[in-house]
């Protein structure tokens, strides 16, 4: 009895072995089991990544296989397995793959394929799909430049993308007063990275004010919106126009002379860009910067030269303006006779004891004229106040003769401003027939 028991025990024992065994067969030899496959994000935004995961029973590895959306093959590439308890007990694991997709990467709907491998196979599952896109317009700004320019100017346009730039578009707009402004105008668009974003403006509408924006589109066919300029700048290729005007108004001695210091104002004007400086030099010395009234007090024909630069950088042509200063009267000496001498017909004989100045017969009366300013227009000979003889030309003399007595001689010299000065008058006794 004892022994037929054990045997039903052990009969029992053998089924349940099999059963388990076969059990383990099936588990360890079966293919792999793709449960489900999620990514995300998606769609995705350049520059992004997307990770996709996949829930596999009985995998040993797991690739995923991606095609570009022209449907060539981007690569097989292995995915990674997150490992837990659960993973080890059940043979259920996930696994993952991520990317980032960004330039040059090709924008549009990629397709992937998930496939898990044991010893036993293969198991494969999709397409699946991930976009790719770009939906973030560019930017662009353009750098700064001076505000007056008289020649064109370079604008240097910096541009950005989260992708691929296709162009960026340079458009303008036109003030000839500053304040009313015409429509945005298209000026140039350049398709072309290589040497930067460069736009060589010449200023179409002529002198006045400009605005400025730049427009970026990338190769998505987005495109950035601007109603606010980035750069303004003016044009202007006019020199100034300096005038200057003098105090006293006109000549106030002869001979188109001034005879007291003469001050000399100037005065610039420049329509659009306004004025810079006033530049002005005295008789070709040193330039100097305006800044106030110029005066000519040394004697002289003294020679301003001036001229303007303007904010845009323009610069007028040298203008001069020649103004004859003399407030100095002439010097002037009496040379002949010498006081104190005997004089006997024009030869000086020797010096009186008593100091008088005697002639006799006739003498050449002889005057020493300079002035250095104007020059000397006339030297007057003059007995006891009476004229007697006017010479225009050195060296100034005259034939004094036909008088008798005692008389008073005096020379005076005029200059050609009219200022005058004259000798001492001296006493003279003449016996002249």
């Amino acid at each position: 009895m004892n022994e037929e028991k054990w045997k039903k025990v052990a009969v029992a024992m053998a089924s349940i072995t099999i059963v388990a065994f076969e059990a383990f067969l099936i588990f360890t030899l079966a293919q792999p089991t793709i449960n489900f496959v999620n990514d995300s994000p998606d769609p995705v935004e350049v520059p992004g990544y997307n990770n996709v995961t996949a829930n596999i029973t009985d995998a040993s590895s797991v690739y995923i296989e991606i095609f570009y959306p022209d449907s060539t093959c981007m690569g097989n590439f292995s995915m990674n397995c997150i490992s837990n308890a659960y993973a080890y007990a059940y043979g259920v694991a996930t696994w993952y793959f991520n990317r980032t997709y960004e330039y040059p990467d090709p924008l549009g709907e990629y397709t992937y394929y998930v496939k898990a491998y044991n010893a036993t196979g293969w198991s494969i599952t999709g397409p699946y799909s991930i976009v790719v896109q770009d939906t973030t317009p560019p930017f662009s700004s353009i750098k700064d430049i001076p505000y007056w320019n008289n020649v064109a100017v370079l604008l240097n346009v910096t541009a950005s993308d989260n992708y691929a730039l296709a162009n960026v578009s340079l458009w303008y707009r036109y003030s000839s007063d500053n304040s009313s402004w015409g429509n945005w105008t298209l000026y140039e668009t350049d398709c072309n990275s290589t040497d930067g974003w460069l736009f060589s403006f010449n200023f179409p509408n002529g002198e006045g004010y400009y605005e400025f924006y730049s427009i970026a589109a990338d190769v998505a066919g987005n495109m950035e919106s601007k109603t606010v300029a980035d750069e303004i700048a003016g044009y202007d290729i006019t020199p100034p126009i300096t005038d200057y005007s003098v105090e006293p108004a006109m000549p106030n001695g002869k001979n188109d002379w001034y005879v007291t210091p003469v001050n000399v104002t100037l005065a610039a004007t420049d329509a659009i860009s306004g004025v810079a400086s006033t530049e002005y030099r005295i008789d070709g010395g040193l330039w100097l910067t305006y800044t106030g009234k110029i005066t000519l007090s040394e004697g002289g024909e003294r020679t301003i030269e001036f001229y303007s630069v303007d904010n845009a950088g323009n610069q007028e042509e040298i203008k001069s303006v020649t103004i004859k200063v003399d407030t100095t009267p002439p010097l002037v000496t009496l040379q002949r006779p010498v006081p104190g001498y005997l004089y006997l017909f024009d030869r000086q004989i020797w010096p009186m004891a008593s100091g008088n100045t005697v002639i006799i017969g006739r003498i050449a009366v002889r005057v020493i004229a300079y002035d250095a300013d104007s020059g000397i227009n006339n030297v007057s000979f003059y007995v006891d106040g009476i004229l007697q003889n006017i010479d225009l030309t050195p060296p100034y003399e005259w034939l004094w003769r036909g008088a008798i007595g005692w008389k008073y001689l005096y020379a005076v010299a005029y200059n050609k401003a009219g200022l005058k000065e004259e000798t001492m008058p001296i006493s003279v006794f003449i016996f002249s027939l």
